[in-house]
């Protein structure tokens, strides 16, 4: 029986030969016998088990080069042959044994059948695998690669990852620090309310959301914001990470001031108005803190804040924040 792959993508490719000494499995595995067999493997109609005297006459076999260099030396005439292909993935099973031993039979095909769609399977299921080993690997150099924290908790808050930013805010100079409750800010009232907005992403009976913190740094540093959310980055969980349940993330809020009114009004089709509110929500002010320093109602700021996610094309404060943030990287790299 002599079974080969040839996948085109990222499983390795294997051959599998048993019942044959070693100068006949070299002989199998040769490109000649690669080469004479094409013909061959043309005339067999793809996913079905065929016995090769349905496909040519025993004197039309005997005529072959495949059959007189390859097969004959084995002693082998008749065989039983099946070609699998779906999507990049390929391989045949053929399996010969002596003309004395007769014709194949319509229920030793019926088996062929079934054991190959079986290793099909399982080829499918491997080669599947190994492409989302790759995503995983390259998703965790992406996030490794941000200069913005990111952080993901277990329900106890206990570190489960830290990208390389996340890693050097916390280190022994850095303005955080991981204590036994999560992660500590610079000032204690900043620390329980990044405990609240944790304590609330935990909770499963509240929808889930996002929530941002404005952080002032001491000795005139950028002031931070810290957004939590609950569990991992959408898409993302790295390897061997799988019972995180928050998400933060932790970056300048500076970062926004490049994007002006005017730039951020212009690119999703702002007024003026709605162009300086959804700046002041992305570097962490509320709809209460907003509202009076525009000498405006809450209704009037909650109205406005409806026509921004109609024309940004967002339905919450964190999913336009994450816009503003993404745009406001794409218009600086523009420029």
């Amino acid at each position: 029986m002599i079974a080969t792959n040839g996948a085109s993508r990222t499983i390795m490719p294997f051959v599998v030969i048993a019942g044959l000494d070693d100068s006949a499995a070299a002989r199998f595995s040769s490109q000649r016998a690669n080469e004479l067999s094409v013909p061959w493997q043309m005339a067999l109609t793809p996913g079905r088990a065929e016995a090769s005297h349905d496909i040519l006459t025993d004197r039309a076999f005997e005529r072959l080069d495949f059959y007189n260099e390859i097969i004959r030396p084995t002693g082998c005439f008749y065989g039983a042959v099946i070609q699998m292909k779906a999507g990049d993935l390929s391989f045949h099973v053929n399996v010969c044994r002596e003309r004395s031993a007769g014709l194949y039979h319509a229920g030793e095909l019926d088996h062929l059948q079934e054991t190959t769609h079986r290793l099909n399977s399982i080829l499918s299921w491997q080669w599947r695998l190994q492409e989302l080993s790759v995503h995983v690997e390259t998703l965790e150099q992406a996030i490794d690669g941000l200069s913005d924290a990111v952080f993901l908790f277990d329900a106890w808050r206990r570190p489960m990852y830290l990208n390389n930013a996340a890693q050097a805010l916390t280190a022994l100079d850095g303005p955080f620090r991981l204590g036994s409750d999560g992660l500590v800010l610079q000032t204690a009232s900043a620390t329980r309310s990044l405990a609240r907005m944790m304590t609330f992403a935990l909770d499963e009976a509240a929808a889930p959301t996002s929530s941002t913190l404005r952080v002032a740094q001491q000795g005139g540093a950028p002031d931070m914001l810290v957004t939590v959310s609950r569990g991992p980055l959408p898409g993302y969980t790295p390897r061997g990470v799988r019972a995180a349940r928050v998400a933060v993330v932790i970056q300048q809020a500076d970062a926004l001031a490049p994007i002006m009114e005017a730039e951020i009004a212009g690119r999703f089709g702002l007024t003026g108005r709605e162009a300086r509110i959804a700046v002041e929500l992305a570097v962490g002010k509320s709809l209460a803190e907003i509202a009076p320093s525009l000498n405006i109602g809450m209704g009037t700021i909650r109205s406005h804040l409806k026509g921004i996610f109609g024309k940004t094309g967002v339905n919450s404060q964190a999913s336009l924040v994450s816009l503003l943030l993404d745009g406001g990287r794409r218009i600086r790299r523009s420029q």
